[in-house]
């Protein structure tokens, strides 16, 4: 939540365009942080579709999560020039399980060890 509270706080004072998905806080609860927040209460079909729609005409995206790193590599695929950083992060960064997790990690355009 602090790395998303931190990028919301950069979007309030550039003049990019940035939009902020949080899988697991629940929608609303997030709104004094920011309005570019939009929380999914774990519901990890409407996050996927939310992220994917967003992805579509992002002009790049962070990944906060290992585990949400195919989704950015998806949307990679079907759009070549996206790019993206994924924020690689505690213990399952460790030993990767997932042959599609390892593989985003490989494509991303930069992987950010915290």
């Amino acid at each position: 939540m602090q790395l998303a509270r931190r990028l919301a706080a950069h979007a309030q004072t550039s003049a990019a365009q940035v939009e902020l998905l949080v899988l697991n806080d629940v929608p609303g609860s997030l709104h004094p942080v920011s309005a570019a927040l939009r929380g999914f209460g774990r519901d990890w079909r409407k996050f996927s579709l939310a992220a994917f729609v967003a992805g579509v005409r992002a002009s790049s995206i962070w990944v906060a999560h290992v585990n949400l790193a195919p989704l950015a590599w998806l949307a990679c695929l079907l759009r070549p020039r996206l790019r993206y950083v994924v924020v690689a992060h505690g213990v399952e960064v460790w030993a990767l399980r997932s042959s599609m997790q390892r593989a985003a990690l490989r494509r991303a355009d930069m992987v950010v060890a915290v």
